[in-house]
C-alpha cells in the first residue's frame, strides 16, 4: 500500500468527540471542525443577545426579537437614526465647547470702607490770556496764531514741564472750598498737579501723589452718600480764557488709582452756574479663560523721567495699551514720540516730534490708521484680566444766575452704594460638566450609559478571550493528530515492510 492510499484511509476513519455523552453521534475530522466554527458564530450572537437583555443596553434586544426580516429591518432603522441623532448632537455639543464662548456669573457684593477713586478736574483753558506776552518769548509765535493744542508748537529745545504749570489756572484760584467728609482738602497737599496740552493744567485728587510729587496715603470713605464724598466749590475765571479755547467749562475725570489719569470716552464737561451731583457705583470684572491669552494680566509699568504723568501711572491697562501702541508706532514711522503720550522707559532716548509740516504729516497719518482700527493696536491691547470700574449717574440743577456768581460750580463726587457688582466671566472648560451633557444625550437617546460601555468592554474581552482559548485548542487538537496520523503511518509502513 502506498502513501496516499494510506493517509486517505487515515482521514476517512471515523473519531469519536471526546468528553461527549454515548448519544453523540460520531464525526470525521472536517465535521468537528466545521461545527466547532458554526459554534463560535453562534455563540457570538448568543452572547450578544444575552447582553442585549441583562444590560443598561436592553434596546438594541429588540433587533433579535422580531420572527420576520421586515421587523428586524425596522427596528435596526430605527436604533440607527437614534444613534445617527445622537452623533449630530454629540458633534453639537463639542463645537459648543471648543468655541469657547465666555460666560458672564454676576454677584453682589459689599465692600467695608472702600478706597476713593481718582478724580481729576481740568480747564478747558490750555493757555491763560495774562500769560501772553510770557509764552511769545518762550515760543515765538503769536498768540493769535495758536490753537487749543500747544503740541504743535513745542520743541525739544524750549520744553519745561514745570513752566507749563505756570501757564494754565493755578489751583488756588480754581478750587474754592474742598471737603470728603469732615476732613478739609483744599491744601495743595491733597492734590496732584499734571499738564495735558490739550486741557491745560489738571489737579488729579486721592492719585496717591501730591503737588510735590511725594507719595501719600489713599483715602478711603466709610459711609456713602453726599455727606461722606467729595464736595467741592469751584470758580471758572472766565476772564483769562483765550480766544482759542474750545469752551467755559471743566472736565472731569473719575478713575482708579494706578491708571491712566484721561481715559477716552469717560471724561465729563461741567459747566458753570450748576450743581453736580455725581454718584457711583463700582464695578469690578474678573476675566478667566484659562489658556486662550484672551486677555491680559496685570503688568507693571515703568515711565521715562520726561513722560508729564510719570508718577501715577503704574498698570498697564488697554487705554494705556492703545496710546502706548499708538506712540510706538509714531515712533516705528515718524521716528520721534509726542509729548502728550506716556512714554516707557525704552522710549526715553527716542527724539521728540518737532513741527515741521513731513512730521506732523506723518503723526496725521498714524492717527488716523489708529481710529479707524487699521493697526495692529485693536489686536494687540486686550482686555485686562481683572478691571475696576465706576459706573456713575448725574444729577444737576441751577442754582445761580446772576452776574456775582458767574463761573462758579459745585461738585459732589460720592459713593452711591458700598455695594458693588462683580462680573465674573470664564469659559466653561468642565470636563464633568461636558460628559455630563453628552451622557445625557447618549443614555436618551441609544440607553447607553457607562455602565454600558464597562459592560460591553467586559464583554469584548471576555469574547476575544473565548476566542483565543479555541483557536489556541483547535490548533494544539489539529497538531496531536498530525502526530498520531504521522505515528499511525510510520506504524502501518513497518508493518508493511515485515
Amino acid at each position: 500500500m502506498d502513501y496516499l492510499n494510506l493517509l486517505e484511509r487515515i482521514r476517512s476513519s471515523k473519531v469519536r468527540r471526546i468528553n461527549k455523552t454515548s448519544t453523540d453521534k460520531e464525526f470525521s475530522v472536517y465535521d468537528n471542525l466545521s461545527i466547532r466554527e458554526n459554534f463560535q458564530d453562534k455563540m457570538k450572537t448568543i452572547r450578544t443577545k444575552l447582553h442585549s437583555s441583562v444590560t443598561s443596553a436592553h434596546g438594541c434586544l429588540m433587533i433579535f426579537k422580531p420572527k420576520t426580516k421586515l421587523g428586524k429591518l425596522m427596528w435596526f432603522f430605527v436604533i440607527l437614526c437614534c444613534f445617527f441623532f445622537c452623533i449630530v448632537n454629540l458633534v453639537k455639543i463639542t463645537r459648543d465647547y471648543s468655541s469657547e464662548n465666555p460666560e458672564v456669573k454676576i454677584l453682589e457684593l459689599y465692600e467695608k470702607s472702600p478706597t476713593f477713586p481718582v478724580v481729576v478736574i481740568c480747564n478747558e483753558n490750555a493757555l491763560n490770556s495774562s500769560i501772553k506776552e510770557h509764552i511769545i518769548s518762550l515760543t515765538g509765535k503769536k498768540l493769535d496764531q495758536f490753537d487749543s493744542n500747544l503740541k504743535k508748537y513745542i520743541t525739544h529745545k524750549n520744553f519745561n514741564s514745570r513752566l507749563f504749570n505756570e501757564f494754565g489756572n493755578r489751583l488756588n484760584s480754581t478750587l474754592v472750598s474742598c471737603t470728603i467728609g469732615v476732613d478739609d482738602c483744599s491744601t495743595l497737599l491733597s492734590w496732584y498737579q499734571i499738564w495735558h496740552l490739550e486741557y491745560g493744567l489738571c489737579f488729579a485728587f486721592n492719585s496717591g501723589f501730591n503737588i510735590e510729587g511725594n507719595e501719600v496715603t489713599t483715602r478711603r470713605v466709610f459711609l456713602p452718600g453726599y455727606s461722606h464724598g467729595l464736595n467741592l466749590n469751584l470758580k471758572l475765571e472766565k476772564n483769562e480764557y483765550n480766544d482759542k479755547s474750545k469752551t467755559t467749562a471743566l472736565r472731569v475725570f473719575i478713575t482708579h488709582q494706578g491708571e491712566y489719569l484721561f481715559p477716552p470716552n469717560e471724561d465729563l464737561l461741567l459747566t458753570s452756574g450748576f450743581y453736580y451731583s455725581i454718584s457711583f457705583q463700582k464695578r469690578l470684572m474678573n476675566r478667566e479663560y484659562g489658556s486662550n491669552k484672551m486677555c491680559r494680566k496685570d503688568k507693571i509699568i515703568k515711565l521715562s523721567n520726561f513722560s508729564l504723568s510719570q508718577p501715577l501711572i503704574t498698570k498697564y491697562t488697554q487705554n494705556f495699551c492703545n496710546l502706548n501702541c499708538l506712540s510706538e508706532e509714531i515712533a516705528r514711522e515718524c521716528m520721534c514720540v509726542e509729548y502728550d503720550r506716556p512714554v516707557l522707559e525704552q522710549h526715553a532716548k527716542i527724539p521728540k516730534c518737532n513741527v515741521d509740516a513731513s512730521t506732523q504729516s506723518c503723526i496725521k497719518q498714524q492717527y488716523s490708521y489708529w481710529k479707524s482700527g487699521s493697526s495692529e493696536c485693536l489686536q494687540k491691547c486686550k482686555l485686562e484680566c481683572f478691571e475696576v470700574k465706576y459706573e456713575p449717574r448725574i444729577h444737576l440743577q441751577k442754582y445761580c444766575s446772576n452776574d456775582l456768581c458767574e463761573g462758579d460750580l459745585k461738585l459732589s463726587v460720592n459713593f452711591r452704594s458700598f455695594n458693588y457688582f462683580f462680573y465674573q466671566v470664564h469659559i466653561n472648560h468642565v470636563l464633568a460638566e461636558f460628559l455630563g451633557h453628552a451622557g445625557g444625550i447618549i443614555t436618551f437617546l441609544t440607553g447607553f450609559s457607562i455602565i454600558s460601555f464597562i459592560e460591553a468592554s467586559f464583554i469584548t474581552m471576555q469574547l476575544v478571550i473565548t476566542i483565543l482559548y479555541m483557536r489556541c485548542k483547535s490548533f494544539k487538537k489539529s497538531c496531536d493528530k498530525t502526530i498520531t496520523s504521522r505515528k499511525s503511518f510510520v506504524t502501518c509502513q513497518a508493518s508493511l515492510e515485515v
